[in-house]
């Protein structure tokens, strides 16, 4: 009899358990969608001013000031991102799907598993294409600055601004678009 009844507890016990389990799995998949948004909006902003020193740069009508201005930006756009400590908590998520018996691993299905490594690894790569951007970018730029010239906005220099704007428009939707997948596969 005693056997039945601890079995009988033990049913219980996990029924019991069950929305509770339930709560954290969604809990869980919640911070993850959270971190996710996050890291988004971070990258998302940090290319927003880029292109806003890029739109401001191409107001600036003397050469020597736009060779000034452009040589400042990259410091003050590293700055920002790490002000805000760009993909942090990404890394720290990533750590946590790695770890065999994490409990935000076993709150992913897993068949989607594989599916949001693989876009959260993405995500990241964005953020080092950002970080190895910047500098390159504005020198560029500086580059195709005729010396002397009354206007530093000649073709050459216009044309990389353009390219640089379109490039960065692109980068974000496509940071947006991975992290919609992201948070829908979870």
């Amino acid at each position: 009899m005693s056997i039945i009844t601890d079995l009988q507890r033990l049913v219980e016990s996990l029924i019991s358990l069950g929305p509770k389990m339930v709560s954290s799995n969604r809990d869980l998949r919640a911070e993850l969608r959270s971190c996710i948004g996050d890291t988004a909006d971070e990258l998302s902003s940090g290319i927003q001013l880029m292109q806003l020193r890029l739109l401001a740069a191409s107001k600036i009508v003397t050469e020597r000031e736009l060779r000034l201005y452009l040589q400042e930006s990259p410091a003050n756009i590293f700055g920002a991102f790490r002000e805000f400590r760009v993909c942090m908590s990404l890394r720290n998520v990533q750590d946590r799907l790695n770890r065999l018996f994490d409990p935000l691993r076993a709150s992913i299905e897993l068949g989607q598993l594989d599916e949001v490594k693989r876009l959260l690894h993405t995500l990241e790569d964005h953020e080092r294409i950002v970080f190895n951007l910047v500098p390159d970018l504005w020198s560029r730029i500086e580059m195709k600055i005729p010396i002397g010239s009354t206007n530093p906005w000649s073709s050459g220099a216009r044309m990389e601004l353009d390219g640089a704007l379109n490039d960065l428009a692109i980068m974000r939707k496509e940071i947006t678009e991975i992290a919609r997948k992201a948070q829908s596969s979870i």
